[in-house]
């Protein structure tokens, strides 16, 4: 693998596609068939540099200070475990297989309340959090690829940025208006990415 500094998940899917079409064509003794690339990941970054001109940079400051401001400086989930003096980034991974019935009833629901199924696990996941914690205000880091330009799909390079998603709890909301507020904060983060 590779560290982070240079590239993500989405370039490594990205390299071992283009691996694969390389050797294939090299096999046969043909030239490359890969298209060259619109631009660089160095045109990315002065895209992104001009993207963060001061009235840009500004209005994204705004959104920020304004979603965060009064946040918890911790959720104080239960643990089976003190937490630790100093915070460490270890962890474990947990893979689960959605059954198809259970998927499938999520379709239906991300359907009937106008989400994606990201926003559905995403409310699901904070509502949890927010229950165990006894807290109303739910805040996680959640990344995102950073590829929405169409120009940066092919592209190796480290894209990924995280957002803060905060849930507001608040009020006994019904699923439809929590599911409200959650898509309204996924796509003001997205937004303001």
């Amino acid at each position: 693998g590779m560290h982070h500094i240079i590239s993500d998940a989405w370039s490594m899917d990205v390299l071992v596609k283009e691996i694969g079409i390389l050797y294939m064509a090299f096999s046969a003794g043909m030239a490359s068939p890969l298209p060259p690339l619109p631009i660089q990941y160095v045109d990315f970054s002065v895209w992104q540099r001009q993207q963060m001109a001061a009235d840009e940079m500004e209005k994204h400051l705004q959104y920020w200070v304004k979603t965060l401001t009064g946040t918890p400086p911790v959720l104080d989930i239960p643990t089976d475990r003190p937490r630790q003096d100093f915070p460490s980034s270890n962890g474990a991974v947990f893979d689960l297989k959605l059954d198809p019935a259970i998927a499938s009833a999520v379709n239906r629901a991300c359907a009937a309340l106008d989400l994606t199924p990201y926003m559905f696990f995403l409310g699901a996941w904070q509502l949890l959090l927010g229950r165990y914690a006894s807290s109303q205000d739910v805040v996680i880091g959640a990344p995102i690829a950073g590829r929405g330009r169409s120009e940066v799909q092919e592209l190796i390079g480290f894209f990924v940025n995280l957002v803060l998603m905060r849930a507001d709890l608040r009020g006994n909301p019904t699923v439809k208006e929590f599911y409200g507020r959650v898509k309204e904060m996924v796509l003001g983060a997205f937004s303001h990415q």
